[in-house]
């Protein structure tokens, strides 16, 4: 599995753990936008074009881009403003898509 994040998690160690009866190679491709916003896009692109099984991220800004890049892979985001009114989501109880 590779998953790619636009941003570091906390804990980030806790984020995948291996389990001794179902041992996995789990690779993480991490991305920073060093504080600019405008270079999420380019970050969600380059995490699409190296085929990631599932974007994890969080902020508004970061989740809008990371769904604007990919409607195929899974993207599971932590924080986001109002995800219903911004259309990252279709609702909270079924939010569907990717």
């Amino acid at each position: 599995m590779t998953v790619g994040n636009l941003s570091a998690p906390q804990g980030r160690s806790t984020l995948f753990r291996r389990r001794r009866d179902h041992p996995r190679t789990i690779a993480i491709e991490y991305r920073w936008a060093e504080g600019r916003e405008e270079r999420f896009a380019e970050l969600a692109a380059e995490l699409v074009r190296l085929k990631v099984d599932i974007i994890v991220t969080s902020g508004t800004p970061a989740v809008m881009a990371s769904k604007q890049a990919t409607s195929v892979i899974p993207i599971v985001f932590a924080t986001a403003g109002d995800p219903v009114g911004n259309n990252l989501v279709a609702s909270l109880a079924r939010p569907g898509g990717n």
